[in-house]
């Protein structure tokens, strides 16, 4: 972030959830101060998925990065879409299973530095890249509502019953 920072000195990074490892907490912690970013990096601490602040936070910000190097299925990049907010996120996991990089979000290998802060910058610096992937996240999101996902579960469920009468 520091150098992502050192090019768009009005952008904050905001650090948000409940803290499940206290070692790693004081690590990013200590170097945030170390590395002089502590008027840039705000970290909010203990905000659980269901706390009323949460799409607070989210309609607060301007974009959202998650370049984790583990996201099993990444529930949070639909969290982001559903506050209109445009998304950069890591390739992997489930997010690769329901975002198109381009389209719904800037999708970047999370182990490489330097595809991150591009694909910050280039959220940050092009107001229609910005305006595009929120409009085709805020009609995606939509497939994921629990509406949706209990039909598609119904339907699946109603398929094997029939295949199960047909066999009979």
């Amino acid at each position: 972030f520091a150098r992502f920072a050192a090019e768009h000195p009005d952008h904050r990074l905001v650090l948000i959830g409940p803290v499940t490892a206290g070692a790693y907490y004081d690590e990013v912690a200590v170097e945030v101060q170390q590395m002089g970013m502590a008027e840039k990096v705000r970290i909010i601490e203990g905000l659980h998925p269901a706390d009323p602040m949460l799409p607070s936070a989210y309609k607060a910000a301007e974009l959202f990065a998650l370049p984790s190097l583990h996201e099993p299925f990444g529930i949070v990049v639909l969290e982001a879409w559903a506050a209109g907010l445009p998304v950069l996120a890591g390739k992997l996991g489930g997010i690769i299973d329901f975002a198109t990089d381009g389209q719904t979000a800037l999708l970047v290998d999370s182990e490489d530095e330097e595809a991150i802060v591009r694909g910050m910058t280039e959220l940050a610096d092009d107001e229609t890249l910005r305006n595009r992937l929120s409009r085709n996240a805020l009609n995606a999101v939509g497939n994921y509502g629990w509406n949706a996902v209990s039909a598609r579960i119904r339907e699946i469920y109603e398929g094997v019953i029939r295949e199960r009468h047909t066999r009979r």
